[in-house]
């Protein structure tokens, strides 16, 4: 931002431009018009002067009371996003901000990936229901719970199957039942992502 100056500087003004439109005339040297924020810039402008360091003087006239350099407070065609530019690459969720930038590039449909179902299992004889009072030997069920909410803060749906003991038949059991609603399985390994949008 320029320096804030003694003298005013006054420009000519041809009124506002409104919004959602492009001006017909052209704005010169020494002219102005009145925009609002968001709004397209006229032909012929080439920066933007805050209205807080403007008076009207005289009918049709402007003062300005800080100088602006070309450009400034002014956002150019592909600034924001450019043409090609990966917006979104594919495997992010979907937050506000997200849907934000779709609707401002006018995507209103996309496909998307149903939240992976991760079913967990806590086994051994030792471990027992957090609201319980351990006795020597035994321990409070810690992990189901920490990956449950790792899972939903990631993105997932976390599906807790219980506590096993060591019986391996239930434990069998249990796991052919948590495979059965589970569409996907945590791995150490990375997994590569193709591009999004």
């Amino acid at each position: 931002m320029g320096p804030v100056i003694r003298f005013p500087h006054i420009c000519v003004s041809l009124g506002r431009s409104r919004w959602g439109t492009r001006r017909r005339s052209e704005i010169g040297s020494g002219q102005c018009a009145l925009i609002h924020t968001g709004g397209m810039l006229p032909a012929g402008a080439d920066a933007v002067v805050m209205l807080e360091y403007t008076q009207a003087s005289q009918k049709d006239e402007i003062e300005t009371f800080k100088s602006v350099a070309d450009g400034e407070n002014v956002i150019r065609v592909g600034e924001d996003v450019a043409q090609n530019q990966l917006v979104i690459p594919r495997g992010t969720i979907l937050r506000p901000a997200e849907i934000g930038v779709l609707m401002a590039l006018g995507i209103t449909t996309l496909r998307v990936a149903k939240k992976p179902r991760v079913g967990l299992i806590s086994t051994g004889d030792e471990v027992i229901d957090p609201n319980q009072f351990p006795r020597p030997g035994q321990v409070r069920d810690i992990n189901s719970y920490t990956l449950s909410a790792l899972v939903d803060k990631s993105g997932g749906m976390a599906i807790r199957y219980g506590i096993v003991g060591d019986q391996l038949a239930i434990l069998k059991e249990t796991a052919a039942k948590a495979l059965s609603n589970v569409t996907w399985s945590s791995s150490p390994q990375a997994h590569p992502r193709p591009h999004g949008i």
